[in-house]
């Protein structure tokens, strides 16, 4: 099992070594640990998406194989922060089950006025449902996982809505999207 970062992996380091290197608040962390989900569209088991685990058995799945059919998660952080990037752990059942439990595509919105509506659009990444063939995926080349960090200039908001897309749909068993890990960069 695969922990998510906490902090940049020098600070990590020498923390964990024993040389007294206080936290940096310029320095990014996962601005999802501690957070709460408030409210999920058709994915079960959301919690799953911010507990801090990277695992095969531990995932948030959608419900549903309709191909571009959206699944989304909203989450509180503990206080407004000013996030940078996300990171987004996801599997697919690669080509040999066509592809299924893969995205097409997510997107990343902001209640930047904490009003309850999401009016700002982060970012929004089309993927192929082969995650091979994903620019920047940091997973090995199997073609089943994807590790993608997408960045983008600072957005301050504490309610942040992820929406990721179905990328195919097979008519069986096990189709919908499986995400593992969201982890959101922030610098407060």
């Amino acid at each position: 099992m695969e922990r998510r970062p906490k902090k940049i992996a020098a600070v990590a380091l020498a923390a964990a070594a024993g040389c007294g290197v206080e936290p940096n608040p310029r320095e990014p962390v996962d601005a999802f640990a501690g957070a709460r989900v408030l409210a999920s569209s058709r994915f079960i088991n959301p919690e799953a998406v911010i507990d801090g685990e990277v695992s095969r058995f531990n995932a948030a799945f959608g419900d549903d194989g309709t191909v571009n059919s959206p699944v989304s998660v909203e989450v509180e952080t503990p206080a407004t922060v000013s996030a940078t990037a996300l990171r987004v752990y996801a599997e697919s059942d690669g080509a040999e089950y066509a592809h299924r439990r893969s995205m097409s595509g997510f997107t990343l919105d902001a209640d930047a006025d904490g009003d309850g509506t999401y009016e700002s659009r982060v970012f929004e990444r089309v993927i192929p449902i082969d995650y091979r063939m994903v620019p920047d995926n940091a997973a090995p080349p199997t073609g089943w996982r994807l590790d993608l960090t997408v960045t983008f200039a600072a957005v301050r908001a504490r309610r942040w809505r992820f929406t990721a897309y179905q990328g195919v749909g097979t008519a069986r068993d096990f189709e919908g999207i499986r995400v593992h890990e969201l982890v959101l960069y922030a610098t407060e």
